[in-house]
């Protein structure tokens, strides 16, 4: 056998080696769900050349992930009247029990969360996964309407958010996901975009992580990308505006 066989062989080895460690740090759980909500996940799966594991995982993710951030102000009978709701669309069906793998700490975070709300883990995280897909679909039908907003566009957005043409950089930065929206910015954003501001958060960061490698001509290597979006008062201060119209902009971050 030659060199290269036993690179390769090795490399076979750590490859399947990783794999087998990265299966071993997720917990299954048991989750019983309406067929109908089911068999959608499984044909979610199939058009985006996954599997139902991987689909029903990050649904799930996605969906406790926002329940956490609704608890933080919605009351315990307000957000399960919506999970619940959301759920129950599909259960005009017989329901099957799906074996959710998911990581070790978040599968600790599920059940700690239903203890604390007395809801078994399964129930939890099938409303969980069913939100997660009402969050899915609130996100394509968002970035639609980002998108319409963006380039020449975002002049007819800036009167509904109550700002002017020099707030144009900063909004379209924010759009982009490269600079941190001020909460008061973002409730103004997400009623113009009617979505909950939990959904344009998570719109924006994926708009960041999405980002590509801006062009460039350098002698010295490329430019590093900032780890994460730039806060609203270092975009602010960084355009050098006259006094008054940075402070008007610096307000909405108080």
């Amino acid at each position: 056998m030659n060199a290269t066989s036993l690179d390769d062989e090795a490399d076979g080895v750590t490859a399947s080696r990783e794999r087998f460690q990265s299966k071993a740090r997720q917990q299954t759980v048991g989750v019983t769900l309406p067929t109908n909500l089911k068999e959608h996940l499984s044909s979610l799966a199939e058009l985006e050349d996954t599997t139902f594991a991987e689909v029903s995982r990050r649904l799930t993710i996605f969906g406790f992930e926002d329940f956490v951030d609704r608890s933080l102000y919605s009351s315990p009978t307000a957000l399960f009247d919506l999970l619940t709701s959301e759920l129950h669309r599909w259960q005009d069906s017989d329901s099957e029990q799906v074996m959710l793998r998911i990581d070790p700490g978040r599968a600790a975070r599920i059940r700690s969360a239903a203890k604390e709300y007395e809801k078994s883990v399964s129930e939890l995280a099938a409303l969980c996964m069913a939100h997660g897909l009402v969050m899915q679909d609130l996100l394509v039908s968002l970035e639609q309407k980002v998108s319409n907003c963006k380039g020449a566009a975002i002049r007819l957005l800036l009167p509904k958010l109550e700002l002017q043409s020099f707030a144009t950089p900063l909004i379209s930065s924010v759009l982009a996901g490269n600079v941190r929206a001020p909460k008061t910015l973002l409730r103004r954003l997400a009623s113009v975009f009617e979505a909950p501001e939990s959904v344009l958060s998570t719109f924006f960061r994926r708009s960041f992580d999405r980002r590509l490698v801006p062009a460039f001509k350098a002698e010295n290597g490329k430019p590093e990308l900032a780890k994460t979006a730039i806060s609203w008062s270092v975009a602010v201060k960084s355009l050098n505006l006259p006094a008054e119209q940075a402070k008007t902009l610096l307000d909405l971050g108080v």
